[in-house]
């Protein structure tokens, strides 16, 4: 098994908490609709869903019929600004050590590319990533394996060189279909990660230095 040189991260549950802008998005929305405000683990839960079945669980109705709710959303978290409080601890530590050290490092994620870039700008992290895959990038989104093998044909490196950073089931699915070692980070939105399949298992992003040993 090769020694990894390459990390995939996702981004919300995994270096941002976006649970924070998004509960303050929807909760807005909900008001607005004469419902009353959810609590933010609600949002935490359904995070890692994709947006869709986000709005549509957020707002009561069927996600089927949430596009124009989703297109709305989507324009306010546009307009809202990423708190600096958002990042999880030790996220910029850490990818500060991980890029001295010259690891090359991706995103891959379900939230729209231009929301990723706007994210990662706010939270000055762009710099830090030469590949973002958002959900939007390619017709299919993860689970299916297409983002992060796009990913890593951008990067031009096999998956056994790869290691891809993540909080939920869904990124555990991506992952374990694209032949990439899974580490799951527990702060994150855990939806039913199988935790004896993850190749490893971090408590802070910091922990990602003794994987790599």
């Amino acid at each position: 098994m090769m020694s990894p040189t390459t990390l995939i991260f996702d981004l919300d549950g995994t270096l941002i908490d976006s649970a924070l802008v998004v509960a303050d998005i929807l909760n807005e929305m909900r008001v607005e609709r004469g419902m009353s405000p959810l609590d933010i683990a609600s949002y935490r839960l359904w995070s890692s869903l994709g947006g869709t079945t986000l709005v549509g669980n957020a707002l009561g109705i069927d996600p089927a019929q949430a596009a124009d709710r989703v297109v709305e959303f989507r324009r306010r978290y546009h307009l809202r600004p990423t708190p600096a409080e958002s990042l999880f601890p030790t996220t910029r530590q850490t990818l500060t050590a991980l890029a001295a050290k010259d690891y090359t490092m991706a995103i891959c994620s379900n939230k729209p590319a231009s929301l990723c870039a706007k994210v990662l700008r706010e939270t000055d992290l762009a710099d830090y990533f030469d590949v973002v895959i958002g959900g939007d990038t390619l017709p299919r989104s993860k689970p299916d394996p297409a983002p992060l093998q796009h990913a890593l044909a951008e990067l031009g490196v096999p998956s056994d060189a790869a290691l891809m950073i993540g909080d939920s089931s869904v990124d555990q699915r991506t992952a374990a279909a694209a032949n990439v070692r899974f580490v799951f980070f527990t702060p994150g939105y855990d939806d039913g990660v199988d935790r004896k399949q993850a190749f490893r298992t971090i408590d802070q992003l910091s922990e990602l230095e003794t994987v790599l040993v």
